[in-house]
């Protein structure tokens, strides 16, 4: 999955390029000057398009570099500010080396300085400013969101079917009272940020963090067989196991969070002026938050609904063994959960 949305941020750097290189040629050559010939007018847009092409190419792998050689989290203006500087000075490199071909570098040098040069750098950098822009904000609010926001996907409500996993942090309470207040929001960075991977790998979105919950989607499509939210729980538990020296040292804890699953038909809409925002409503949200609270009742790590359990494969069936019934709070009839026991290990 991770690959496959890499592909995806490659199409769309193409398309955003190509579409930023043709917009400046439209504008710098052909909105001020009608005698441009006709085969010249190709020719011109033939070349922007190659740029904006390779542009768009190069831009995905140079960012997952940048992102890679950064140490630590940075803020959104310092990574907005320093990606869209190292970009535009990666531009003016390679016209400075395009013109040095044939050419010796102090041509170079009064070529790259020329007016025509410095309007394109212009260009390029609130270009790259945007792009870096859309990208960061896409990031912030969740993969797919921002868009959904600009087409106004749910600006009127609409019914999909979803499947929703409550994850909480076990123990929470003795943990906080434990160590001091900044090194539990710190803990609870670090266990956010773990989830990155295993999301992209199967294909879950954040849907909002709570104190120390955060609540995941998953789109489910005619009750097709699904087990992407079980093979996400069990990677990203076991990220945090392989991490469990790290935050004993610093936090004399090894995290671990139980989960509540289930799935059905939920109202997605856009609500609120002054602070907009993508919510989900239905009785699925409701039954997924109850099962997870009782996974302690009954010493289990995570607790799905039978409707959530009839889309895992056979395979993975196998891993969960039924629970009792539960009777939830606002619920009439009892409703069968399958679970992992918190005593046994995930495979």
């Amino acid at each position: 999955m991770k690959n496959k949305v890499f592909y995806k941020s490659i199409l769309l750097s193409v398309v955003f390029w190509v579409s930023s290189t043709n917009y400046f040629v439209f504008a710098r050559f052909f909105a001020q000057n009608d005698s441009i010939q006709k085969p010249l007018y190709l020719d011109i847009l033939m070349q922007a398009s190659f740029s904006g092409i390779v542009i768009g190419l190069l831009f995905p792998f140079i960012d997952r570099l940048i992102q890679k050689s950064l140490k630590r989290r940075k803020t959104f203006a310092f990574i907005l500010v320093l990606n869209t500087i190292i970009f535009c000075l990666l531009f003016y490199i390679t016209i400075f080396l395009t013109a040095s071909i044939g050419n010796q570098q102090g041509f170079a040098l009064q070529y790259v300085f020329k007016k025509e040069v410095l309007v394109v750098m212009v260009h390029l950098f609130f270009s790259s400013l945007l792009y870096h822009f859309i990208r960061q904000m896409s990031k912030k609010m969740g993969r797919g969101t921002f868009i959904k926001y600009i087409i106004g996907k749910y600006f009127n409500p609409k019914e999909e079917q979803r499947l929703f996993m409550f994850l909480d942090l076990k123990g929470s309470v003795e943990i906080a009272e434990s160590i001091p207040h900044i090194q539990y929001s710190k803990l609870l960075q670090e266990c956010f940020n773990l989830l990155t991977n295993p999301l992209l790998d199967n294909e879950g979105q954040i849907y909002q963090y709570v104190g120390d919950e955060v609540v995941i989607t998953w789109t489910v499509k005619d009750n097709k067989a699904d087990n992407n939210y079980f093979l996400f729980y069990k990677q990203f538990n076991q990220l945090l196991l392989d991490r469990q020296s790290h935050f004993q040292k610093h936090y004399g804890h090894t995290p671990y969070f139980k989960a509540g699953v289930d799935y059905g038909y939920v109202t997605v809409a856009e609500v609120g002026e002054l602070k907009s925002e993508i919510v989900y409503h239905g009785d699925t949200l409701n039954t997924a938050s109850r099962i997870q609270s009782k996974c302690n009742e009954l010493e289990a790590d995570m607790l799905v609904s039978k409707k959530a359990y009839e889309l895992l494969s056979e395979g993975i069936k196998n891993q969960l063994i039924a629970m009792n019934a539960l009777t939830l709070k606002g619920k009439k009839k009892a409703i069968q959960v399958y679970g992992i026991k918190k005593t046994e290990p995930l495979h």
